[in-house]
């Protein structure tokens, strides 16, 4: 019989713990920070628009709720981490064991 070394598994696993939120950050319409969203949402302001950043014409919708201005995507995203890594009050090396979860309500078609 032949020993065979332990491999990691690559299935995830169910923890026995419950999440715990420790921070959050929030990209919208109407800006970055949870301040621009309730700002805006109290403001009854619409968050919809014409589509800007790219041709619509042949598409069925040419509204969007998208961030005002053209901001890159990754710098938004990276932007809101760091926010929400800030609001849980993480230092840099807990920021790098933590793991993330970016929810998006997206629709991927």
């Amino acid at each position: 019989m032949t020993d065979v070394p332990a491999v990691a598994s690559t299935t995830p696993r169910k923890g026995t713990g419950s999440p715990v939120v420790t921070g959050a950050a929030v990209l919208s319409a109407y800006g970055r920070g949870t301040e621009a969203l309730l700002s805006g949402v109290l403001s009854s302001r619409p968050a919809f628009g014409s589509v800007q950043r790219f041709d619509v014409k042949a598409r069925r919708v040419h509204v969007a709720a998208t961030m005002p201005g053209c901001p890159e995507l990754l710098t938004e995203v990276t932007g809101a981490v760091r926010d929400a890594c800030d609001d849980a009050g993480l230092s840099s090396s807990e920021r790098a064991r933590s793991p993330l979860f970016l929810p998006s309500t997206e629709i991927l078609g």
